[in-house]
């Protein structure tokens, strides 16, 4: 394992964001970091277009007043660059994640860390974490998957990841129209008030930057089979003994809320805290509480101050 390069003694603004590359495998990887806390928390995003600075726009900057915050690019997200899947491995993108983490932390020189996980992002935290528990301090599972073989969209979804045309002219569609991308957002959260012109236009630039995306199409063909999605440790969660805190959205479209709940009361150490009136996008949607329930949590605490339920609530969290 290298010498830690989290070096504590370097003079930076715990605001500033920095924008990082190492080159792992004889790649290049991309990541943000802020903060310098004595305890790191790495950051990992979803799936689709998404990357460390969608997802995590609004918890990299609040979180870092406490932790050395790490919002990771996923092998082929982002401006990360990623293997060719057709020849260098058969693996699902969400093993190779897996193990990717471990030769990340190792070139960071970080022995253990804090781990939080969005959409896709939490279940290959959840794989990690079963693999590597004396890595993981502790757990934090957003809007996860990993809890359900069910995929998200049924049986078009499935019959979309197993048709690679259908695929390349679906992306084709969306490249070349930004209002069909407003309204895949629309479906995330669960008040349009959250769909601002920048959330639309980071997703739509980032789309445009990926074209044809070939880490997410290895996603689908990969990871979604006619039994369901792969990488579903509901039946393993008993062994998942890290403290953890699961946080989903109570009208979350892509996995079901009550399934997730369900799941995760088999998880030892493991909380469950849904957020009302909210989607998929629970650290977009309201920030302000997300950030301090994950502090609390990470402190060994939890907030049990109530979620916004209106609108006008939801304004007044922004200001």
């Amino acid at each position: 394992m290298k010498q830690n390069s989290l070096n504590k003694e370097t003079s930076f603004d715990v605001n500033e964001i920095r924008e990082q590359r190492m080159t792992i495998d004889n790649r290049q990887v991309f990541f943000r970091i802020a903060g310098n806390g004595a305890e790191t928390l790495l950051l990992l995003h979803g799936g689709g277009s998404d990357h460390s600075g969608f997802t995590w726009r609004y918890t990299i900057p609040a979180l870092a007043q406490h932790y050395t915050v790490i919002a990771l690019d996923l092998p082929g997200y982002g401006n990360s660059e990623g293997p060719d899947w057709r020849t260098e491995t058969q693996e699902s993108p969400v093993k190779y994640a897996e193990n990717f983490i471990s030769k990340f932390l190792d070139e960071m020189g970080i022995p253990k860390t804090h781990l939080m996980g969005f959409s896709m992002g939490g279940g290959i935290a959840i794989g990690y974490a079963l693999k590597n528990p004396a890595r993981v301090k502790r757990l934090v599972l957003v809007d996860s998957a990993g809890f359900t073989s069910r995929v998200p969209g049924g049986f078009a979804a499935v019959l979309a990841a197993k048709t690679p045309l259908f695929y390349e002219i679906s992306r084709l569609i969306m490249l070349r129209n930004r209002f069909l991308v407003k309204l895949g957002l629309r479906r995330m959260v669960h008040f349009p008030v959250h769909i601002t012109p920048e959330l639309v236009d980071d997703i739509w630039e980032s789309m445009k930057k990926m074209n044809m995306h070939p880490a997410w199409k290895v996603y689908t063909q990969r990871e979604i089979d006619w039994n369901g999605l792969q990488s579903n440790y509901a039946a393993k969660l008993s062994r998942l003994y890290n403290p953890t805190l699961v946080i989903h959205g109570e009208f979350d479209k892509l996995f079901d809320a009550k399934t997730v709940q369900s799941a995760a009361k088999n998880i030892p150490n493991g909380i469950f805290q849904c957020f009302s009136n909210c989607g998929h996008l629970t650290p977009i949607e309201y920030p302000a509480k997300f950030n301090r329930l994950v502090r609390d949590f990470l402190e060994g605490t939890i907030s049990t101050s109530l979620i916004p339920k209106t609108e006008a609530a939801l304004m007044e969290e922004r200001i």
